[in-house]
């Protein structure tokens, strides 16, 4: 037995004043899953809300599912497959084995995204078909959704360090390049040029002196006195 209405805020508003026979047990809780007719029409079908009672602990998690994938039926409908781990082929198969004929909710985010009907008990591979009527192409979405809210839950994304940059105190330990090494080597670029290049290094160097006095000249009136 279930609720079903078209407003939403009604219906949590009822279920948030359920007390003594009718309230929920505290191992329990309702949840509700938002249905979109599938019925292709003129006119945009009204979407409506159902209940769920649901188990507060998920009998089995998204951390072990190994992969989930769009694919088709031997009649060429849309169905989601997936993959599940070693420790979560165990666990799925006591689930779905104790609960063949029962619906199992797929919750994202506290939210009912699909509760498809266990057919036979699943353990490492497993299928979710949805349904051989309505659009095609709205069938497809849907799976294409499934697939997106599983792996979204199945596939974690870990930060890892790529590079670490650090400032402060480190910077203070590089040793500077003293003055004598300095001179030495402008001594040596001068000697190359005047010999490799001659009269042009002549002419290089003397252009680079008078380069280096007009920038000094232009700096020393801004020194503090």
């Amino acid at each position: 037995m279930y609720l079903r209405t078209k407003d939403r805020a009604g219906l949590e508003k009822f279920i948030a004043g359920l007390s003594g026979d009718l309230a929920v047990p505290p191992d329990r809780e309702l949840a509700l899953e938002e249905i979109s007719p599938r019925e292709s029409g003129e006119a945009a079908p009204e979407k409506f809300y159902r209940t769920y009672l649901l188990r507060k602990r998920a009998g089995v998690t998204g951390e072990y599912l190994a992969n989930a994938d769009a694919s088709w039926d031997e009649m060429g409908r849309p169905e989601v497959s997936f993959t599940m781990n070693r420790q979560g082929s165990d666990m799925m198969g006591k689930l779905t084995g104790e609960n063949v004929g029962r619906k199992m909710a797929i919750v994202l985010d506290d939210k009912i995204t699909s509760a498809p009907v266990i057919e036979s008990k699943i353990s490492e591979r497993g299928r979710i078909t949805m349904g051989g009527y309505g659009d095609p192409f709205k069938l497809q979405q849907e799976v294409k959704d499934l697939v997106a809210v599983l792996r979204s839950g199945a596939l974690p994304a870990p930060l890892k360090k790529s590079f670490e940059t650090r400032w402060g105190p480190p910077w203070a330990r590089i040793p500077s390049t003293r003055p004598s090494s300095r001179c030495s080597s402008a001594v040596a670029v001068v000697l190359f040029m005047l010999i490799y290049y001659r009269v042009a290094g002549l002419i290089a160097n003397l252009a680079m002196v008078l380069n280096m006095l007009f920038m000094v000249s232009i700096l020393a009136p801004s020194r503090p006195r």
